[in-house]
């Protein structure tokens, strides 16, 4: 039992290690302090734009668990730094018509602001339990979290096109 959460416990950091890498690496390309580097087909690194492919799935990701599992790591990572930077963006719309001199205006962009927040948060939780569901009958195979990270990629994705497509 405790070797069981020992494994886990490193294998969660280990996950992290790498996001983190994978997103310090990204910026400090975007910033111009480092080269990017270069994006061969099918890999990870041609998926770094702004804009994450809609396919960027476990289907894309091909070759052993172990290189799935990256592939969609790198994925989930990329996709997840383009949905803080939607929902940022969306933000600092409503943060402009906070500042309106039109009472109305302002009002409704204040209420506004409370609910997306309050959704944005509602849906992270939604996600990570819903997935959390769906990846359960993986339970104890190698493929429980690709099936876990797969399924958050995918539903971030779609919140990333709901978030985009809002009108004010």
């Amino acid at each position: 039992m405790i070797i069981q959460a020992t494994k886990q416990a490193v294998k969660t950091l280990v996950t992290a290690v790498f996001a983190i890498a994978i997103l310090a690496s990204a910026t400090l390309a975007e910033a111009g302090i480092i080269e990017p580097a270069p994006a061969a087909a099918n890999t990870p690194a041609s998926n770094t734009t702004d804009s994450a492919p809609d396919n960027a799935t476990e289907d894309t990701c091909n070759g052993s668990t172990a290189e799935e599992y990256e592939c969609i790591i790198v994925r989930y990572v990329v996709v997840r730094d383009e949905l803080d930077k939607t929902y940022q963006s969306v933000r600092a719309k409503l943060a402009k018509d906070i500042k309106s001199s039109n009472k109305e205006a302002r009002q409704t962009a204040i209420e506004i602001d409370k609910r997306l927040e309050k959704s944005q948060r509602a849906w992270a939780l939604f996600r990570d339990s819903d997935c959390q569901l769906e990846s359960a009958e993986l339970i104890g195979s190698n493929r429980e979290e690709l099936s876990l990270y797969s399924c958050q990629l995918e539903r971030t994705q779609d919140r990333i096109k709901l978030l985009k497509e809002l009108a004010f």
